[in-house]
């Protein structure tokens, strides 16, 4: 059981402008970002100081045990088959799954470690579960993860994409057909991680 004294702020989705804080929810350390299990049960806070990614049940607003990940991570991201978080760790230059299904035997439990590019800064899971795309600062690069479960390179790298810009976050469309990346003065723009960066918009 975690030892509880830091506050994590959780608000209900609304239409209207909220103006009011629902919950409190103490944390056992300063979090940095958050993400929610797909069925909305879960909220996965990160905390980059304790190397940990934090459970919170969103029925009762208790925080579960904390899960230890690698050094120093930052971002994390669902899979949308509601079985996997993926946290990218900053320092260790890899990227940490973590089993989110309540009817596995490794359940918060994490499960992979996938070394990735230097300094990750942002992780996304595309919307049909197939990539995981992790934005590397220090190569400057992405690295591709195959996201696929029934895959036989499933959580390995399975490309990487050189941009050449110190890129700072990353995204992609809905239908999964656009990966957009910001950098320090451009955002790129790329179609085809096999061709790489399509083009380069200033911001």
């Amino acid at each position: 059981t975690p030892t509880n004294y830091l506050d994590f702020t959780i608000l209900t989705p609304t239409l209207a402008v909220p103006d009011e804080v629902v919950q409190r929810v103490p944390t056992s350390s300063p979090t940095r970002s958050a993400t929610v299990s797909p069925d909305g049960a879960t909220l996965y806070a990160v905390s980059p100081d304790a190397d940990l990614v934090i459970p919170i049940d969103l029925e009762s607003f208790a925080t579960l045990a904390s899960i230890p990940v690698g050094d120093l991570p930052y971002p994390i991201s669902s899979h949308p088959e509601g079985k996997l978080v993926y946290v990218a760790n900053r320092m260790s230059g890899d990227v940490s799954g973590i089993d989110i299904d309540r009817d596995s035997p490794d359940y918060h439990r994490t499960t992979a470690s996938v070394e990735v590019g230097v300094q990750p800064v942002d992780i996304v899971v595309a919307p049909c579960g197939d990539r995981v795309i992790v934005a590397n600062e220090g190569s400057q690069d992405l690295s591709i993860i195959d996201g696929e479960s029934e895959s036989a390179t499933f959580n390995s790298v399975i490309h990487e994409v050189a941009l050449e810009d110190p890129v700072t976050a990353v995204a992609i469309t809905p239908d999964g057909s656009t990966i957009y990346v910001g950098s320090d003065e451009y955002y790129l723009v790329i179609e085809s991680v096999e061709d790489g960066v399509a083009r380069r918009v200033p911001t």
